[in-house]
């Protein structure tokens, strides 16, 4: 083979490695659930200089990816321009994904959902909330 062959598959080969790994990381601590709507947190201001979140408890109906074990969860959800969640009410049944952190700031309690004097281990960080069935769900 050609010195210039070799160089272009290992090139192929080593990003090819690295988009895999990437996605891999970025899929890691992700959890993507059926839940019905128990409680919606206050509205808040969208986010700006400070980040802004929204809490949501869920009854977890089933998971369809990650690991979750408890019957409810408590998601925070990103609050860009303020109306993510104006269509959600409580008894909607959804499905989510969201992040799992250690670490979320400013933390943001309400009545009922999450005390200021609960220690959390685990955050859960909301991205999107859907009535749709994902093929993750489906098995598609």
């Amino acid at each position: 083979m050609k010195p210039k062959v070799i160089v272009i598959m290992l090139s192929f080969f080593f990003v090819t490695s690295f988009q895999v790994e990437a996605k891999a990381q970025s899929m890691r601590g992700r959890l993507i659930f059926e839940g019905t709507v128990l409680q919606i947190g206050p509205p808040v201001f969208h986010s700006g200089r400070v980040t802004a979140y929204r809490l949501v408890k869920y009854k977890v109906e089933r998971v369809c990816k990650g690991n979750y074990d408890q019957r409810e969860i408590v998601i925070d959800h990103l609050i860009l321009t303020g109306k993510e969640l104006n269509d959600l009410e409580i008894g909607d049944k959804v499905f989510v994904t969201a992040k799992r952190s250690k670490k979320i700031s400013p933390r943001y309690n309400a009545p009922g959902i999450r005390e200021a004097s609960e220690s959390i281990s685990n955050f859960f960080i909301g991205s999107v909330v859907n009535t749709l069935e994902p093929p993750v769900c489906s098995g598609r």
